[in-house]
Formats: structure tokens, C-alpha cells, sequence
């Protein structure tokens, strides 16, 4: 991995993912904060524990639809277009 870190463009590009990884995980939990937050104001989906509950449930399950919806929908067709028997040919970058 030493190795790997001493190219310029790659170690930029892990950096990048360590951040974008970071962020991501603190809007999920911003997410869930201000859900919970919202949930206990308005006592919302029957109020008490049960409804925090049912909204954190709500916020990931709405989140793995979305990631379902994204891979399916817009990274599906991406991947058969650069697949071995694709339109586009993978080699054009080299």
C-alpha cells in the first residue's frame, strides 16, 4: 500500500474517497438527528419511542431505496454500455 501511496494521482484519489466515505457517514447521522429531532417536536408516527423509531426506519429505508434506485436504474444501463460485448470499447483510454 506504501507503494501504491507514493504515486501522486492515486493517493489523490484515496484521499478523496476517505472524504467523500467521511461525509457521507456525517449526513447520515445529520440526517438522523434532525429526524429525530423533528420526530420528538411534532410527536409524529404516534409520538414516544415507537415513533423516533419508526422515522429512523424510515430515513434508512428510504436511503436503500435510493441506492437500489441509483445502481439499478443509472449504473445498470452504464454497465452494459462498457461491458465486453458493449457498444463502447474500454480500450479507447489507453
Amino acid at each position: 500500500m506504501g507503494a501504491l501511496l507514493k504515486i501522486p494521482a492515486l493517493r489523490r484519489l484515496w484521499g478523496a474517497q476517505i472524504t467523500g466515505a467521511v461525509a457521507d457517514r456525517l449526513g447520515l447521522l445529520v440526517l438522523l438527528v434532525l429526524t429525530v429531532q423533528a420526530v420528538a417536536a411534532a410527536d409524529a408516527f404516534g409520538g414516544g419511542y415507537r415513533g423516533i423509531a419508526f422515522g429512523v426506519a424510515a430515513v434508512f429505508a428510504a436511503r436503500f431505496v435510493a441506492t437500489l434506485l441509483f445502481g439499478a436504474v443509472l449504473l445498470g444501463p452504464l454497465s452494459a454500455l462498457t461491458d465486453a460485448d458493449g457498444p463502447l470499447d474500454r480500450r479507447l483510454g489507453r
